[in-house]
């Protein structure tokens, strides 16, 4: 399919705000301090909900889908996974990831038994938790379960079980194994936040890698699972006070102790309905992604603020006696501006005149033509399409 939008963005506007903000602060004997770079976007329609399961209306997506960081990156044209936790494959089955996986998602000899290796070293939610395995393992369960994607279909039943099946078990043919890394673990490190998931697929999916394996995630199993937390203060990744309670029980998806979507003893099973209708507050909105979320005023606007704790760095592969396999550096890094603000506006006529004007940088939908030309006047306004 093939879809042609025009967006407006003021790219000469930000530049000179910027520029003014550091003028002013070398101006007089006293450094004043620089103004936070807010990148103002223009939308149509006011998101619907804080809850990301629910999360199915671009608007809404728009503003969440910065708060919520996966196990991969992408390369923006082709989709291949490029290395971020999901680090490679185990291509030749030796046991090992080697120094020329390190970027590797495909294998040409058996195909449907994937190991893949992880790194969470620098992970943290936005409520200072360290992400774990367990965290990546709750987000194949937790999608899984999801009705309306179809990704995690392929590996919802376990061979090796007799009589196991998805809709009665609710096993998920993905769990951990023995992670044994060529390379030595980096200075600094925590080994036990590097590990192998092991994925067995029970039919062939031609979107497996981009979709399956790199496409997951990270939700806080500490936010979803049971009544849920989230924590109020957090030291190197631990917590130190929770705010419990914070929505009813929706039971659990994933049990540590057997690696699969079975509850644990004396525990309900992860009731999806029940988390899709939950309405979070500003506060319960909690991911890895490099924008935190700041706030929502239903009918006026929807902020973000960038997330400091962001993990931006990727394994060096060179340094760490890996071979690269491309340029795996160059979507990686943190956000260059302070925050976004999303605000509502009810017709294009009103939108095009806030960017004329300055209000807004970026309109996020597509635009007329009729108003084009008009646009094409104003020297700070660029016309994408």
């Amino acid at each position: 399919m093939n879809i042609q939008k025009i967006v407006i963005l003021a790219c000469v506007q930000m530049l000179l705000l910027s520029f003014s903000a550091s003028v002013m602060a070398g101006e007089g004997n006293e450094e004043e301090p620089l103004a936070d770079l807010i990148l103002n976007v223009g939308a149509h329609e006011d998101m619907k909900t804080r809850n990301i399961l629910a999360s199915s209306d671009v608007w809404t997506s728009n503003v969440l889908s910065p708060v919520y960081g996966g196990v991969g990156q992408a390369e923006r044209y082709t989709e291949e996974p490029i290395p971020y936790i999901l680090l490679g494959i185990d291509a030749n089955d030796n046991g090992v990831f080697d120094l020329s996986e390190y970027g590797a998602y495909r294998k040409e000899a058996n195909p449907h038994e994937v190991t893949a290796y992880y790194d969470l070293n620098g992970v943290y939610f936005h409520d200072g938790v360290q992400a774990t395995m367990h965290d990546v393992l709750f987000a194949y369960h937790l999608n899984a379960l999801d009705p309306l994607t179809t990704a995690l279909d392929v590996l919802k039943n376990l061979n090796n079980q007799p009589g196991s099946n998805y809709s009665t078990s609710r096993w998920l043919s993905v769990w951990p194994v023995p992670d044994t890394w060529d390379p030595q673990t980096p200075a600094g490190a925590n080994s036990s936040l590097t590990f192998a998931l092991h994925f067995s697929q029970q039919a062939t999916y031609a979107r497996f890698t981009t979709y399956t394996l790199n496409g997951a995630w990270i939700y806080p199993r500490h936010v979803w699972e049971g009544t849920g937390k989230v924590c109020l203060n957090a030291t190197a990744g631990v917590c130190n006070d929770w705010r419990e309670n914070i929505h009813s029980d929706f039971g659990y998806a994933y049990n540590p102790v057997t690696h699969n979507g079975v509850p644990a003893a004396n525990s309900s099973s992860f009731s999806y309905t029940s988390a899709w209708q939950w309405s979070p507050n500003d506060d319960d909105v909690i991911g890895t992604g490099p924008f935190e979320f700041h706030n929502w005023i239903p009918g006026v606007s929807a902020s973000l603020s960038k997330y400091e704790g962001y993990k931006a760095d990727v394994l060096d592969c060179m340094k760490e006696g890996f071979v690269c396999q491309g340029n795996f550096f160059s979507y990686m890094h943190k956000p260059y501006i302070d925050g976004m603000l999303f605000k509502i506006y009810a017709s294009m006529q009103a939108a095009v005149f806030a960017i004329q004007i300055g209000e807004i940088d970026y309109i996020a939908w597509p635009v007329p033509l009729e108003y084009v030309w008009d646009l094409l006047l104003y020297p700070n306004v660029g016309i994408t399409s």
